[in-house]
């Protein structure tokens, strides 16, 4: 399947200070069974921030990329720039912007079959219903007590938060220091979208994973991992960390670790410890006559 990406430098979108010689210059399409990539022509506008950028959806044939643009702060719309494979070419849609005061943190996107989510680790989530005439940006907070002031966090807040699917449903983990406990871990899974509320599926406390005969097969030291990111087919509660050059899964509501392996490059460096470098999907082998 092809793959959208980019390497970029981070800023609040909407921020309205941009230096634009500092920003990307081009979107990529890489096809993973040919090891081929392709550039996508220029949209016509700088590409503020590549996160808010998606494979919105993919056939055999076709697919259409999707990158949402807020304006400045205050401003209470965005647009949204469209790349279809079919014309080649892209259209730009003006759509409401509902935090309106509030810049845009832009840490990945999360696609549905016909809905798009872009996410704000600090926030909450800006959803797209793609199969209705009359589109329209709708706000989802994060589960209470999770939002953060603007701005905070910068690139750390995806080494110790992160989203993602499981079985369709949207799940949300986060790393803490908890007074008397120490660093724990803890999900929740989004129950009503209109609504805004989430349930809260369970915490893990470090300590306790520390102690797990699994973890202590890793040899690695007892130390606060990063976040990378949600199992997207286990039917438990499972996550996955990074620490030093180790990817591994925890069964958080068992405490109890799960699978690990090296990573591909032997110590990379910290600032690749983050979910915001980690790319799912399901490699299906070819079927051969």
């Amino acid at each position: 399947p092809p793959v959208l990406d980019g390497f970029y430098h981070r800023r609040p979108l909407g921020d309205g200070d941009h230096r634009h010689g500092l920003l990307p210059k081009a979107y990529f399409i890489c096809d993973t069974r040919t090891h081929k990539s392709t550039r996508l022509p220029d949209p016509g506008l700088p590409i503020l921030h590549p996160g808010n950028a998606c494979l919105a959806s993919i056939s055999r044939d076709a697919y259409l990329v999707a990158d949402l643009h807020p304006t400045v702060v205050g401003a209470d719309h965005a647009t949204l720039l469209l790349y279809s494979s079919a014309s080649g070419a892209w259209s730009n849609l003006e759509l409401n912007y509902p935090p309106r005061d509030r810049p845009w943190g832009g840490n990945g996107v999360v696609v549905w079959p016909k809905e798009i989510w872009w996410v704000d680790l600090s926030y909450g989530f800006l959803a797209l219903d793609l199969s209705v005439a009359h589109r329209e940006l709708r706000f989802v907070p994060l589960p209470v007590g999770r939002e953060l002031p603007p701005g905070t966090g910068g690139r750390d807040l995806e080494k110790s938060r992160c989203v993602g699917l499981n079985f369709g449903e949207l799940r949300y983990v986060e790393i803490d220091e908890r007074d008397g406990v120490g660093p724990i871990v803890s999900m929740w899974t989004l129950l009503d979208e209109d609504a805004g509320t989430w349930s809260f599926d369970c915490e893990a406390s470090f300590k306790a994973i520390w102690a797990d005969e699994g973890y202590k097969a890793t040899m690695l030291p007892p130390e606060i991992p990063t976040v990378a990111l949600i199992h997207p087919e286990h039917p438990g509660d499972v996550a996955y960390f990074f620490l030093h050059s180790r990817l591994f899964g925890v069964h958080l509501g068992q405490c109890r670790v799960l699978e690990w392996q090296f990573f591909e490059m032997l110590h990379p460096p910290m600032a690749y410890h983050s979910s915001r470098f980690v790319r799912l999907w399901k490699n299906i082998p070819a079927f051969r006559c």
